[in-house]
């Protein structure tokens, strides 16, 4: 999840999955106002699988109530068995995504998910063009920083840190 300040100055935003949409709007409607801004396993903008009817239902408020276990087997296949006592507790996002590219000049990545199955290589993908972000690629499922901290933090922080000699 991301949380976003209207006054991001000085931050770096990062938004795993459905929190990619948030950077993406920040960055549409805030441009140059924090100092990186990167997603991990983004869908575009819309983005409604039909999977989802298999691991939890819609409410007529649009929140989703998930079953934690289905969706954590999706997510999450193998993981470790505390996950599953993870409670979930997300207000639907309100109002329309903002209209627009993002046309700031601050660094930018898209970390893309290999064998995801929660958001497809190809959505991932879409989501990263909207940001008018580069990609860096991470093996195994939807949440490469559970799995592999130390590759997304190493990614994080050389495609971010402006100056560093390892930024591509």
């Amino acid at each position: 999840m991301a949380a976003v300040h209207r006054e991001a100055t000085g931050a770096v935003l990062v938004g795993h999955g459905l929190a990619g949409e948030l950077v993406r709007a920040f960055a549409v409607t805030h441009p140059d106002q924090a100092v990186g801004l990167a997603t991990i396993g983004a869908p575009p903008p819309g983005h409604e699988p039909a999977w989802l009817a298999e691991v939890g239902q819609w409410r007529a408020d649009r929140s989703f109530i998930p079953d934690v276990g289905a969706l954590l087997h999706r997510a999450y296949p193998g993981g470790s068995a505390e996950l599953a006592d993870l409670h979930w507790d997300q207000r639907p996002l309100e109002g329309a995504p903002p209209e627009g590219d993002p046309t700031g000049s601050e660094p930018r990545v898209a970390i893309v998910c290999e064998d995801d199955a929660v958001v497809s290589m190809a959505d991932q993908l879409t989501a990263a063009r909207l940001l008018r972000a580069p990609t860096a690629s991470v093996p195994g499922g939807h949440s490469p920083h559970v799995r592999h901290p130390g590759l997304v933090a190493t990614l994080l922080v050389n495609w971010l840190t402006p100056g560093d000699p390892l930024r591509p």
